[in-house]
C-alpha cells in the first residue's frame, strides 16, 4: 500500500531487527471528520465547446443547492509551455508556440478557429480572478460569456465582457478584475503569473489528462456517474 522507496526503508529497518511503527490513514483528514466537506472540482478550459450552456446552468444549481455540504472550486487545464520549450523561444511568433502562449511561453492553451491559445489563457486568468473575488459573480459571468461571448470575434471583445460583468444580480467591477490580473503577473510580459502557475500545480497533482472532468476529493468521477450531477 506504499510506494517502493518507502517500502525499501521499512524493509531495511526490519532487516536490522529494528521495530517499526506504522500508521495508516484513509479518507478525509481525521481532525474532525463530521466537519469535513468533500471538495468538488470541475475541470475544463476557458473555451470548451463540448460543455454546453445547460451543463453550466445545471452545475451552478448543483453547487448552490449543496453549498453548505461541499467545497467547490473551478479548475482550468492549461499547457505547460516549458514542456515544449515554448518559454525558451525568443520569438513567440515562431512555431511551435505561435499564438498559443502567454508570459513568454510559460502558459499555453489549445487554439480554435479564429481564436488563439493566448486569448484562452487570458480568459482563464480573468475567470480565476472573478472566482477569487466572488464565486456567485463567477457563475453569472460564465453563463453570460458562454451564451453571448463564445464566438471568436466576441470572446475578448471589451463590450461583450462589460455586459458579462453586469449580468445577474451582482455586478463585477472591471477595475477589480484588472487589478487582480496585473498583480498576479498578467499575461503580456515575460514573467511568471502566480495564479496561472498555481493552475499548473493543481493540474500536475490531479493527474487529469482530458477535460471536461469532475473530481471529488481528488478522485475522478467515472463517466457513467457524471450525468447524475
Amino acid at each position: 500500500l506504499v510506494f517502493k522507496p518507502l517500502a525499501d526503508e521499512l524493509k531495511a529497518q526490519l532487516q536490522k531487527s529494528q521495530p517499526v511503527l506504522i500508521e495508516l490513514q484513509y479518507g478525509l483528514p481525521d481532525e474532525n471528520i463530521e466537519q469535513q466537506k468533500p471538495t468538488f472540482h470541475f475541470w475544463t478550459t476557458a473555451y470548451d465547446p463540448t460543455v454546453s450552456l445547460d451543463t453550466y446552468m445545471h452545475l451552478k444549481t448543483f453547487v448552490e443547492k449543496l453549498k453548505d455540504y461541499i467545497v467547490y472550486e473551478p479548475r482550468y487545464k492549461l499547457i505547460d509551455g516549458s514542456k515544449f520549450n515554448c518559454n525558451a523561444t525568443t520569438n513567440q511568433t515562431d512555431a511551435p508556440c505561435d499564438h498559443l502562449c502567454s508570459n513568454g511561453g510559460r502558459y499555453c492553451s489549445w487554439h480554435a478557429k479564429d481564436l488563439s491559445g493566448f486569448a484562452v489563457v487570458h480568459e482563464t486568468l480573468r475567470r480565476l480572478c472573478i472566482y477569487k473575488a466572488n464565486p456567485v459573480q463567477y457563475w453569472d459571468y460564465v453563463l453570460y460569456h458562454k451564451e453571448h461571448c463564445s464566438a471568436p470575434h466576441e470572446y475578448n471583445d471589451p463590450q461583450c465582457l462589460a455586459r458579462a460583468y453586469q449580468f445577474g444580480h451582482n455586478n463585477i467591477k472591471s477595475s477589480d478584475v484588472d487589478t487582480c490580473m496585473k498583480e498576479s503577473g498578467d499575461v503580456e510580459h515575460d514573467v511568471p503569473n502566480t495564479m496561472l502557475e498555481q493552475a499548473l500545480v493543481h493540474e500536475q497533482r490531479s493527474g487529469i489528462h482530458t477535460v471536461p472532468a469532475m473530481t471529488v476529493n481528488g478522485h475522478e468521477i467515472p463517466n457513467q456517474f457524471k450525468y447524475l450531477l
